[in-house]
Parts: structure tokens; C-alpha cells; sequence
């Protein structure tokens, strides 16, 4: 558990803190020295008491993102048959259903032509050389 106080490039007056804790690292830019040495205080107090929680957060996939927005944003806000279409332009051609098993994509012909792989539901292009 280590918290510091410090400028990363001398004499500019702004200060960083880094945090190290658990294996996690962060560097946070705070500003002044006394701003920096408050926030550094503060996160003490949060490692004492176990609240801190470096953790990256997982990013949500993008047809699990295009769903939350459809669902959101598009239907409450645009009229039915908006919704109906971009639904049916995200599930035909941005993340349409494997039409083969992941293990075992269609053969190519030729060098640098492209490939379709699925990978979390939506289309990879591969070029192959």
C-alpha cells in the first residue's frame, strides 16, 4: 500500500499522485500541492478502511451496448418502425449470428483476401498474407 506525492517534471507546479495497492497501479493528475497532499490524504483513509477499489471496469461489448442504446434511447424516442429498422441493420450486418463454427471458418482462396471471423458477436475482417 503506497500512496505518493509528486511532480512528475520538475519545477512545472503540478502535482500527481500514485497509487499503488494490491499489484494495482493508478497516477492521477491532482494540480497543486495542496490539493495533492488532500486527495492524497483522502485515499489513505479509503485504503484503511477498505473502500478503494482499482479494479479496471469490464467494458461492455458492442452488441451488448447497441442493445442498451435500442432499447434506451432509439425506442422510447423514435417512432416504431426507426427502431424496427435499426434493430434489423445491427443484427443483419453489424453483429449478425455465426453462420459457421468458430472453430472452423469457410476456406479462403488467394493471398490477402479477407476473412470473416465472429468474435463476440460482430464481424472481424482478417486480411491473410
Amino acid at each position: 500500500m503506497s500512496v505518493m506525492v509528486r511532480e512528475k517534471e520538475k519545477g512545472s507546479g503540478v502535482f500527481w499522485i500514485f497509487i499503488n495497492h494490491e499489484g494495482q497501479r493508478k497516477s492521477v493528475k491532482i494540480g497543486g500541492k495542496k490539493a495533492a497532499k488532500q486527495a492524497q490524504q483522502k485515499i489513505e483513509h479509503e485504503i484503511a478502511l477498505g473502500k478503494l477499489d482499482l479494479a479496471k471496469k469490464q467494458m461492455p461489448t458492442f452488441k451488448k451496448y447497441s442493445d442498451l442504446w435500442l432499447e434506451s434511447y432509439i425506442k422510447p424516442l423514435r417512432r416504431l418502425s426507426t427502431y424496427n429498422r435499426y434493430k434489423d441493420l445491427l443484427e443483419k450486418h453489424v453483429c449478425p449470428e455465426p453462420r459457421w463454427p468458430l472453430e472452423n471458418p469457410p476456406p479462403v482462396a488467394g493471398s490477402k483476401s479477407p476473412t470473416l471471423r465472429q468474435q463476440n458477436g460482430c464481424k472481424l475482417i482478417q486480411f491473410l498474407f
